[in-house]
């Protein structure tokens, strides 16, 4: 908020979470959020706000299948090797999702203009978004899609394994 030809960050009765600043520049870590009137903007906010809970129970979902399964027989199978494949997929489609989204927030939306409307000048922030990827949960992925692998061999050589006997 631009109050006389001063920068001030924080509420108007919380003296101690203001900052002023008489200095055309600053610099800052933290967060800032932005609303926006375009709608791409919006859709991808809305994207890197929900998409976590959106996989996280998609996870939880998969996990609960895989577990009912292994409860029922503790063997090799094609519906094993399908879910923990599905569930390597989706750590990594989620994890490309939002370094993909960090990207376009990062390319597009770098600088960001506040203005006021009373004769005061805008005030200019530089906005540098965080690239966010996590590299275990895509390495977790690879693994499991790994492990769907080595799934899909054991399951052939009991089928093998069965006709033989």
């Amino acid at each position: 908020e631009v109050q006389g030809g001063k920068l001030v960050i924080g509420g108007p009765n919380d003296e101690s979470s203001i900052l002023k600043t008489n200095t055309t520049s600053f610099q800052t870590k933290g967060y800032l959020n932005i609303k926006s009137s375009n709608l791409f903007f919006k859709f991808c906010q809305i994207l890197k706000s929900y998409l976590p809970l959106l996989f996280t129970i998609g996870i939880f979902y998969i996990l609960m299948l895989i577990f009912k399964l292994l409860k029922e027989d503790l063997t090799f199978s094609k519906s094993l090797s399908k879910k923990i494949k599905s569930l390597g997929l989706l750590l990594i489609i989620w994890q490309l999702t939002s370094f993909i989204l960090c990207l376009i927030f990062n390319y597009y939306y770098s600088y960001v203009s506040f203005e006021k409307s009373n004769s005061l000048k805008g005030i200019n922030l530089s906005v540098n978004p965080r690239i966010e990827f996590d590299a275990t949960l895509f390495i977790i992925g690879m693994c499991l899609i790994v492990l769907n692998i080595l799934l899909q061999k054991g399951t052939n050589i009991k089928q093998e394994n069965d006709l033989t006997i």
